[in-house]
C-alpha cells in the first residue's frame, strides 16, 4: 500500500475503493499496478478536482487539497441503498433478529415496497417511516429494481393466488402451483443455490407473495481450494478484530470488480 492510500471510504466505510496515484512512480509500484485492478497511475501533475481515492459504494472521492490530505467530496450516496440499511437496523431493533441467522433487509424492503400500494390509509403513513418513501415512489423503485437488476444480482418477485384476488395489486399473481412448483420457482431465481421454496404452503394457503435475492460477485482473483476443500484467500481485506459482543474475530474480504463488499467474519466456535 502507498502513502497515498487509504483502507476504508471516510464518509459510509466501506473497503471497496479505487486507488489513484500521482507522480513519479517507482519500479515498485510501477509492478504493483499492473495486477491491481484497483489502482491506476495519473502522471506527476495534479489539477484542481483531482482524486485520489474513490469510494465504489457510495461514490465519495477523497479530493487533494486539504490539509491532512483527508477532504471527501460531498457525492450523494445511493438513497436506495441507505433507505434499506436503515430499514435493515429497524426491523432488527423491532423484531429483535440481532442474533438471527443471515436475513436478507434488501429482499424484505423490495417485497414491501412492491406492495405497498395496496396497504390501507392507516399504514400509509408508517410505510413512509419504514420505507422512506411514499407507498408509490417505494413501489416504483422497487419495480425498476426488479426490472434492471446490477449484474452481480438475480432478483425476482413471486406472487401466487388460489383464488382470485381484488382487482388493483401491483403485481398479478399466477395460480398457486404445488409445494414442487414453488421449490421449482425459487431453485430458478437463485441460480440453484436454493433448492426449497421456505414456506410450506397446505389447503389453507390462499395467498403467498415472495422475492428471490442472489449477490454473486465477481472477485478479481480466482479463490483457491486447499486439501481439505476450504477457500483459501491470498489478496483482499485480511484482519483479525477484537470486538466487545464476540471478542477475537478474523474479518475476511476479497477485493471485486464490481464495486460490492462481502465480508466473512468468523468467531470463536462458542460464539
Amino acid at each position: 500500500m502507498t502513502a497515498t492510500e487509504v483502507t476504508a471510504c471516510g464518509r459510509c466505510g466501506s473497503t471497496a475503493l479505487h486507488h489513484v496515484v500521482h507522480g513519479m512512480p517507482s519500479l515498485e509500484l510501477f509492478e504493483e499496478a499492473q495486477h491491481r485492478p484497483d489502482l491506476r497511475l495519473a502522471g506527476c501533475c495534479v489539477g484542481e478536482g483531482d482524486w485520489s481515492t474513490e469510494c465504489l459504494t457510495c461514490g465519495q472521492r477523497r479530493l487533494f487539497g486539504a490539509s491532512d490530505g483527508s477532504m471527501w467530496t460531498t457525492a450523494t450516496p445511493t438513497d436506495t441503498a441507505t433507505r434499506v440499511t436503515e430499514y435493515a437496523a429497524l426491523a432488527r431493533a423491532t423484531l429483535g433478529m440481532a442474533e438471527t441467522s443471515a436475513v436478507s433487509y434488501a429482499g424484505l424492503w423490495l417485497l414491501l415496497a412492491r406492495l405497498a400500494p395496496i396497504a390501507s390509509d392507516t399504514h400509509r403513513a408508517r410505510l413512509v417511516e419504514v420505507l422512506g418513501l411514499s407507498s408509490d415512489d417505494a413501489a416504483a423503485v422497487a419495480a425498476d429494481l426488479l426490472a434492471t437488476p446490477h449484474p452481480t444480482i438475480a432478483a425476482a418477485l413471486g406472487a401466487w393466488s388460489r383464488v382470485r384476488v381484488i382487482a388493483g395489486l401491483p403485481v398479478v399473481p399466477d395460480e398457486l402451483p404445488d409445494q414442487a412448483g414453488l421449490d421449482r420457482w425459487v431453485a430458478e431465481h437463485t441460480r440453484g443455490l436454493i433448492a426449497q421454496f421456505p414456506v410450506q404452503i397446505d389447503p389453507e394457503t390462499f395467498l403467498v407473495f415472495a422475492t428471490a435475492l442472489v449477490l454473486q460477485p465477481r472477485w478479481t482473483s480466482e479463490l483457491a481450494i486447499d486439501d481439505g476443500g476450504l477457500l483459501t484467500l491470498d489478496d483482499g481485506l485480511q484482519t483479525i478484530v477484537d470486538t466487545h459482543a464476540a471478542g477475537h474475530v478474523a474479518v475476511a474480504k476479497p477485493f471485486s470488480t464490481d464495486g460490492v463488499d462481502v465480508v466473512s467474519v468468523i468467531a470463536a466456535p462458542e460464539v
